[in-house]
């Protein structure tokens, strides 16, 4: 993301941006917000918007030096924010305030609520981060988060927030994936795959 530039390939198909990282970590994930595409990298954010000049037609700002996301799975969009999985917090972000979900502060009784933090470190397989999955459950107000623990070779745990309430519950679910989906009445619901079913 340091030098945008824009070339042509086809004149039928039109012109494309390379973007160069050159920061050793590759892009892990692209997700809309607002009027940005947000260019999320395991160690690194950039926000990237379209100038409408020809000769520099996308600028771009970096959003975070030192946090990005686990893998392409790892980003929602919530409301006109995103939250994400870093390798050591879930986040939710508007491009300029970053604020942690992984220890939040209760919104309602119990006072305290149980932080994901350690989980996040010392139990996921760290092998296997790149294959976490989140979703929202816009219905019941809740992020899920799959995961890998420690030892295991798919994901097989569940982390569900409760933005209402401001905790987190874990489930010993075998998730590989999550999305998602309304049924015929529009009613949206979680929905997963589980070794190639849904």
């Amino acid at each position: 993301v340091d030098d945008p530039t824009a070339f042509d390939l086809d004149p039928d198909i039109g012109s494309f941006v390379d973007l160069d990282t050159s920061q050793g970590d590759p892009v892990v994930a692209l997700q809309v917000r607002t009027d940005v595409l947000a260019a999320y990298l395991r160690d690194a954010r950039w926000d990237l918007w379209a100038t409408g000049v020809s000769a520099d037609p996308v600028d771009k700002r970096q959003t975070n030096a030192s946090v990005g996301a686990v893998g392409p799975q790892a980003v929602l969009p919530w409301g006109r924010d995103h939250v994400f999985v870093g390798k050591r917090n879930v986040i939710r972000t508007n491009g300029y305030d970053d604020v942690s979900l992984s220890s939040p502060p209760a919104v309602l009784p119990p006072a305290v609520s149980p932080s994901i933090q350690r989980t996040l470190r010392d139990v996921v397989e760290d092998s296997r981060r790149e294959y976490m999955s989140i979703a929202s459950w816009r219905a019941k107000d809740q992020v899920w988060v799959t995961y890998t623990q420690d030892g295991s070779t798919s994901n097989d745990r569940i982390l569900v927030y409760d933005a209402t309430r401001g905790v987190w519950s874990k489930y010993d679910i075998p998730v590989d994936t999550l999305g998602e989906l309304e049924d015929g009445n529009d009613v949206p619901g979680i929905y997963g795959i589980v070794k190639g079913f849904l």
